[in-house]
């Protein structure tokens, strides 16, 4: 079999006569055992190293992982901060008193009759009598538009809203007059 390798090898004696036996010089095994040994204690510690840079770069990794799920977590949190900002702001039923040439006006948003519906609700207003232009706009509590009604009756009106034009739940309504919000109300649609 050594020969086959290509190995010289003479651990072992060959029997000389039919009743001969094989014969095994341990001297010679010695050598190339130890030198196979020898081999694979060194890919041992080859892989053992590959093991341990392996290991530091998964540790790295975790930490990479940890610190960004730090900076998500912090990122997260403030947009949850800035989310309830916004909530405020839209469920602030005050009239906005900054803007000077809408102030000392008989303007106004009236509550929703009735509230909560199902069918049907109506919503009154009042606007100046000069006003270019003047809207009621429909949001859902997410924030996003829903419904833009424009006022062309300029001082005191109101609109009706129907059930069927919207899902029912919790929808914040505005008055806006010459671009600018007056007033936000809440409203709920039964089922």
């Amino acid at each position: 079999m050594a020969n086959e390798l290509g190995y010289d090898f003479s651990g072992v004696d060959a029997p000389r006569n039919e009743d001969d036996h094989y014969g095994l010089r341990y001297a010679e095994f010695v050598v190339p055992l130890v030198k196979a040994v020898q081999e694979q204690q060194e890919m041992i510690e080859s892989q053992k190293q590959l093991f341990l840079d392996q290991q530091e770069m998964i540790d790295s990794q975790k930490q990479l992982f940890f610190d960004q799920q730090q900076i998500i977590d912090d990122q997260q949190q403030l947009i949850d901060d800035l989310r309830d900002e916004v909530d405020n702001l839209k469920n602030s039923t005050e009239t906005i008193s900054s803007v000077e040439h809408l102030d000392n006006l008989n303007i106004g948003l009236e509550q929703n009759i009735p509230n909560p519906f199902a069918e049907q609700t109506r919503i009154g207003y009042t606007t100046p009598e000069d006003c270019q232009s003047s809207q009621i706009l429909v949001f859902n509590m997410n924030g996003i538009l829903i419904m833009t009604i424009d006022i062309f009756q300029q001082g005191k009106g109101e609109i009706v809203i129907n059930g069927n034009q919207l899902e029912a739940g919790m929808y914040l309504y505005s008055l806006i007059v010459e671009g600018q919000e007056v007033d936000t109300k809440r409203m709920i649609l039964s089922e």
